[in-house]
């Protein structure tokens, strides 16, 4: 085996000042800050405007600023239960953001109704799983009665009934308003219905969105006879009201659940309108796009994703002013695709099973409105993830100027975003969004790691911390002539990790890299321009490395790239590199069922001396961890009755 591996001396040495300079070179042409960038595609500022990407989006408005989007500003005496302009029809009735209100709770109802948690904002009466509601109590017609409760004159308190709104998203809140119709007449009892006020009621709130706040019925507390329970901070109570017109006020808090309940003593009332006031922007605005092709439906490698987001707060006079204090932030993520649809939509077909359809067949197709239409024929399905055509949502970007983390090689991205705030009368304005991208240098590139001599299939499973070799197979395709190849490799390692040695050809035969630099802890580069793979001349690549794992589970992820072109890296993808090779994967396991921390501990010399004649006077101590990122370590000195002498 070691006679296959090619020492890297010079041409391709790891040392020598011939060498360091080149690769210093290479380095400063390609990565310097005078390289040529890709072209970018971008959204915001003098680009394109948010509402050409946009899927939907839910607190959000373009107007104020040019170019830009931020949260909706409530304004004080703004109804945050509807919208300005919404209809007072029940089954059009929107809230604030222009989502419809539903009045059923459960998830068989949103399917049919095409509404979904988080966004439709919801009204229901009482606490049971089914429990439905009376919009009339938000529809803004406030001259008939919404809902009459008589006295049931038998002594008894009258019974207990509470409404509960869910607004979908948190907004800013500090007073509720309630109250029958002002004018007109009962038409048994004789009285005015502005007399029919409620006397007895309770107004609470959260931001927290229990379980029994969303789908699960309202549980019963011991002792009691419903199953009613105020929410985590009430604003107001009272069995003793003489307003007919209730108006609380409270401190400004988001809230997303607001509750109002009727009971505990004998009374007769009538409700026509509830309403609820605010001012600031909500907690959380959030933003989807549709799927975008920067390459114009052709596959692209994409380079780094930048931002710039405003941090601005609400001053007395109304002003909007930036400051960098504001307690915001801007949660952005990011998938990609090969097709233009990143979810499947299904129907049922005859013998009850889902099947795939595309979006317009499911549009098509009743949605089911009973339990015994869920599996009939021709009803829709569930709506799921794509997993085989779209990679998973990325984790958060923090900083603007990260690589984008989702996979090149994908003709569609989408990005998704939330812009957050701490402070009601703070907000982050985000006013522009820019990824970078390219055409690629090959169709598809592969990555696959293996030990030299294991056979079995699956990921490569290595020793903890035993210095080990390792091959990395590497697999180019080509499916067009303009796609210009690549001359450079760059992988990601366990630390410690040495390239020894490279092979490319068929057969696989050494050769000497032009230059190899360790670029930074855990990253290895090396670049063969006098040997460039391209669709003339495509040859497998093989690295071998030197190294140990020190986790349960390694991913060798990386990318190529072109010297002196303007094309972004492209990133290796895990899978087949070479069909003699079984593992299909550029992940590494552990060979150990089980990690321990502390690996080992080795003392040199391993008798002291310390007596200062400069003889086994040191002794240096190594030690291996396991399973770690980062660790803070004491190290004690015991005397044989088990004393510490020092750390």
């Amino acid at each position: 085996m070691a006679g296959r591996l090619p020492l890297l001396s010079c041409g391709g040495a790891l040392e020598g000042g011939l060498c360091a300079t080149l690769a210093a070179a290479i380095f400063l042409c390609l990565w310097g800050p005078h390289a040529a960038r890709a072209d970018e595609w971008v959204i915001g500022a003098d680009h394109r405007p948010w509402s050409e990407a946009v899927e939907r989006s839910i607190g959000l408005e373009d107007s104020t600023v040019a170019g830009a989007i931020q949260p909706y500003r409530i304004r004080p005496g703004e109804n945050v239960l509807r919208a300005p302009d919404s209809s007072s029809e029940l089954e059009k009735l929107t809230g604030l953001f222009g989502y419809l209100w539903g009045f059923m709770r459960g998830e068989l109802y949103r399917t049919y109704a095409e509404q979904e948690l988080g966004w439709n904002p919801r009204l229901w009466n009482g606490g049971a799983a089914g429990a439905t509601g009376n919009g009339a109590l938000i529809d803004g017609i406030e001259d008939v009665p919404a809902l009459f409760v008589e006295d049931p004159r038998t002594g008894r308190p009258t019974a207990d009934s509470w409404y509960t709104l869910d607004l979908g998203i948190p907004v800013p809140i500090d007073s509720v308003v309630f109250f029958p119709p002002q004018t007109g007449l009962h038409p048994t009892l004789g009285q005015l219905y502005r007399d029919l006020f409620p006397r007895g009621y309770a107004v609470s709130r959260t931001v927290t969105p229990a379980s029994w706040l969303l789908d699960e019925a309202e549980p019963y507390d011991t002792g009691r006879s419903s199953n009613y329970h105020p929410l985590e901070e009430v604003v107001g109570q009272t069995f003793g009201n003489s307003r007919s017109v209730v108006g609380l006020s409270f401190p400004l808090r988001f809230t997303r659940f607001l509750r109002v309940y009727f009971g505990g003593i004998i009374q007769t009332y009538a409700l026509t309108e509830l309403k609820a006031f605010g001012r600031g922007f909500p907690a959380e605005a959030r933003y989807i796009s549709r799927p975008v092709s920067p390459g114009g439906r052709q596959p692209v490698s994409f380079g780094r994703i930048f931002w710039h987001v405003t941090p601005c707060r609400l001053q007395a006079d109304g002003s909007l002013t930036e400051d960098a204090s504001a307690p915001v932030r801007l949660q952005l993520r990011t998938h990609t695709g090969s097709d233009d649809e990143p979810r499947k939509f299904h129907i049922y077909d005859e013998l009850g099973r889902q099947q795939v359809v595309n979006r317009a067949a499911f549009t098509a197709a009743p949605p089911p409105r009973t339990i015994f239409q869920i599996g009939s024929a021709g009803y829709r399905g569930t709506v799921t993830e794509d997993a085989e055509h779209w990679d998973p949502w990325s984790s958060p970007y923090e900083h603007s100027g990260e690589e984008v983390r989702s996979s090149d090689g994908m003709a569609y991205l989408q990005f998704r975003f939330e812009l957050e705030t701490e402070d009601p009368l703070a907000c982050a304005r985000l006013d522009s969004i820019a990824i970078e991208y390219s055409p690629l240098l090959a169709a598809s590139i592969v990555g696959e790691v293996s030990v030299p001599g294991q056979g079995e299939g699956g990921a490569a499973r290595l020793p903890v911390g035993v210095d080990t070799f390792i091959v990395y197979d590497l697999r180019a395709t080509f499916d067009s002539p303009d796609q210009p190849g690549f001359d450079g490799v760059e992988l990601d390692v366990p630390p410690g990790t040495q390239l020894v040695g490279v092979e490319m050809g068929r057969p696989l035969s050494p050769v000497a890299p032009d230059s190899v630099a360790n670029v930074a802890a855990g990253r290895v580069r090396v670049y063969f321009p006098s040997r460039r793979i391209d669709p003339e001349h495509n040859l497998p690549v093989r690295l071998w490395l030197r190294g140990a794992i020190y986790q349960a589970s390694v991913f060798f992820t990386g990318q190529v790239f072109a010297i002196g072109s303007d094309a972004l890296p492209q990133t290796i993808a895990s899978g087949d590199a070479n069909p003699e090779v079984a593992s299909n994967t550029f992940q590494m396991v552990s060979a150990e069922p089980r990690l321990r921390v502390l690996r080992s501990v080795d003392l040199r010399p391993r008798i002291i001396t310390p007596n200062g004649d400069h003889v086994n006077d040191k002794v240096q101590i190594t030690y291996v961890l396991l399973g770690v990122e980062r660790a803070a370590v004491t190290i004690e000195v015991l005397d044989l009755a088990g004393r510490p002498l020092f750390r």
